[in-house]
């Protein structure tokens, strides 16, 4: 714990109560201190020294429960403290960054109430040095409630570094709402200005390669890896491509972007529903790279773009019993010339899908996203689904979904011609995407078909046999 907090703590309380506080700051967890001061609670809103006290433990724990509740409730009984304020925001900020800032905000984040707050004391506090910060806050929590709020974010954070012109972090901050913004060349200037006042700190080396490599500026990118210790060879009209350790490349990342539409066969997500995929991506530099995973929903980037992404984790996944960073998406810098095409399909045995995949031509791509086995009743299979009928004795029935991506250099009748070699009676595939570029609309209308009674009979085998009968 803060040596700050310990000293308030036993500032704070009553001598009775000193040898209490002193055993709870000799715990080993947060946990074990809010269970020993518990009773303290009760004076957030009648003492002051206490609701300071209880605010900077909230600071250090922003997963506590019950702390947007704590903030709104001290600082309403001190109105008029600003250093109160100011110690509550940056516990309600820490609260809110919980949440990676790729990932929607619910309206009870706890962003929403630095802005509430901090707007209400905003004409009460005249300090140009307070102003600036509280400004500063304001701004953040505008920048982490999404890009509605982009210009509200950039407005505030302006106004603060006129106010504390010396401040590196107010222009720093600054830097990071023009970053998510995709103002990258006013980030750049930002970050710059942030540079000159806190000095070469990684943070604002990471931020200047990243905002550099968005806009194009290849020297600016290169001069910050170098001077983080990487590795970076420059060729003519190409973005920096950065070395690791003994002149390998970066290790693959994961990337998450927003989806939605159709997707995942028989899913609990709606197609209108935004959510979050991660995608494999193979980095030419601690910030930007090539995705090498299709999507399995509808994306603004997909197998071959070249992306820009945030080095700093809003997540973590565990992947074979390791624990890998989650990084979000920034940008999209090129997209690729490969074809991207979903398909669906059944088969009767394992391995009809996979001898599809084994005559394609070379260099491209039979990604499956996941497989699906069921045993169903034939004619719910076969798409009588929703017709009342006597269901016959189950089968196996596998079904695969995934999609096929083309290089440009490949021409699509030949891909089709692979695909309606290798098929066999034994997979029913649906490929729509494909006959439509062909411009076969036909046999575009028939695969759209075969899609639909695949589906439906995912979803008999999802639905009790009772109500199917």
């Amino acid at each position: 714990m803060a040596k700050r907090a310990r000293e308030n703590i036993l500032a704070a309380v009553l001598p009775t109560e000193r040898a209490l506080i002193e055993g709870a700051l000799r715990s080993r967890s947060r946990d074990e201190v809010f269970a020993q001061i518990a009773p303290l609670r009760a004076r957030i809103t009648e003492d002051r020294e206490i609701a300071e006290t209880w605010l900077t433990l909230l600071e250090a724990a922003p997963s506590r429960v019950g702390l947007v509740d704590d903030v709104r409730a001290a600082l309403w009984a001190f109105p008029s403290d600003h250093a109160l304020l100011l110690l509550g925001l940056r516990a309600l900020l820490r609260a809110d960054e919980r949440r990676g800032q790729d990932e929607p905000a619910l309206p009870t984040a706890p962003a929403h109430v630095v802005i509430e707050l901090g707007e209400r004391a905003l004409a009460s506090v005249t300090t140009p040095r307070d102003r600036a910060v509280l400004l500063g806050m304001i701004g953040n929590a505008h920048r982490r409630l999404g890009p509605k709020h982009d210009a509200r974010a950039i407005e505030s954070l302006e106004r603060a570094v006129k106010l504390a012109p010396e401040d590196g972090t107010l222009f720093f901050d600054l830097g990071l709402c023009h970053k998510w913004a995709g103002r990258f060349r006013a980030a750049m200037l930002a970050f710059a200005r942030a540079e000159e006042r806190l000095g070469p700190k990684r943070p604002v080396l990471f931020n200047r390669a990243t905002v550099a490599t968005a806009s194009g500026d290849v020297n600016e990118a290169a001069d910050a890896w170098r001077r983080l210790g990487f590795r970076v060879e420059l060729e003519r009209d190409q973005l920096p491509l950065v070395r690791g350790e003994g002149d390998a490349l970066l290790d693959d990342v994961l990337v998450r972007v927003p989806t939605r539409g159709t997707g995942r066969t028989n899913d609990d997500v709606p197609d209108a529903s935004i959510a979050l995929e991660v995608l494999g991506v193979a980095p030419l530099s601690p910030c930007h790279g090539v995705v090498r995973t299709p999507t399995a929903r509808e994306a603004i980037v997909d197998f071959g773009d070249v992306v820009l992404f945030d080095p700093a984790p809003v997540a973590q996944l565990e992947i074979d019993g390791k624990t890998r960073p989650v990084l979000p998406l920034l940008h999209v810098i090129r997209r690729g010339d490969e074809r991207r095409i979903a398909f669906l399909a059944l088969e009767q045995e394992e391995g009809g899908v996979e001898r599809i995949a084994a005559a394609l031509p070379d260099g491209c791509v039979w990604y499956l996203h996941d497989t699906r086995v069921d045993r169903v009743c034939p004619r719910c299979a076969a798409g009588e689904t929703f017709l009342p009928h006597t269901h016959e004795a189950p089968t196996l029935r596998r079904a695969v979904r995934g999609k096929l991506v083309i290089p440009a250099s490949v021409p699509l009748a030949t891909v089709r011609a692979a695909i309606e070699q290798s098929k066999g009676a034994d997979v029913l595939l649906a490929i729509p995407g494909l006959f439509e570029a062909l411009g076969d609309t036909a046999q575009a209308g028939k695969h759209h078909k075969s899609w639909g009674v695949i589906e439906r009979g995912l979803l008999a085998a999802s639905t009790p046999a009772g109500a199917r009968a």
